[in-house]
């Protein structure tokens, strides 16, 4: 994930949050298994090896991402995110593997 957590306008502080990359992290997990609701995050809960593919500790609950993601102000957030689009996340969605390995990942996953 770069520094797109970085980018971001999620930020904690002190050692009692989540942490914006494992919040962002869990959501977008979510995101490439075709989830669209908060309650299906726990399906990417159990999930050893991704997280650390992302540079995260861990995954986190629906009940951490959904105030994290809420803290987001919609302006910023959507500014933040749209500079991620043509260096970062445009590249990979040329390729055709990426598509079919997240379906099949999901697949196999019963998710």
């Amino acid at each position: 994930m770069g520094g797109v957590p970085a980018r971001l306008p999620l930020h904690y502080t002190g050692n009692r949050g989540s942490g914006a990359r494992n919040v962002m992290g869990t959501a977008l997990l979510s995101i490439l298994c075709g989830h669209w609701r908060y309650a299906h995050i726990s399906a990417v809960r159990g999930d050893g090896i991704n997280p650390g593919l992302l540079g995260m500790k861990g995954t986190v609950s629906e009940d951490a991402v959904r105030p994290g993601i809420g803290r987001i102000d919609e302006k910023s957030g959507l500014d933040g995110i749209s500079g991620q689009i043509p260096g970062r996340i445009a590249p990979g969605l040329i390729l055709p593997w990426i598509a079919a390995l997240a379906a099949m990942r999901c697949a196999l996953r019963g998710v």
